[in-house]
């Protein structure tokens, strides 16, 4: 199990189990973001994954929405 102390270990695209980890969320969570409209997205085949440079941009901008 891969335990993710830095921004700088997360793989280049996360997958549902990566992005659980990386998140500390459940993967029951994972897979509902990683459908949620508004999540950037990469789909390859039936899989869904995130890079780490569009989930970083989209945390960033959560947390402006947040603070406004």
């Amino acid at each position: 199990m891969t335990c993710y102390t830095s921004i700088e270990q997360f793989p280049a695209t996360l997958s549902a189990e990566e992005l659980a980890k990386a998140l500390n969320i459940s993967m029951s969570t994972s897979y509902r973001l990683l459908h949620s409209k508004g999540f950037p997205v990469v789909k390859i085949g039936k899989r869904r994954m995130v890079t780490k440079h569009d989930l970083l941009k989209w945390m960033s901008e959560q947390v402006s929405l947040a603070l406004n």
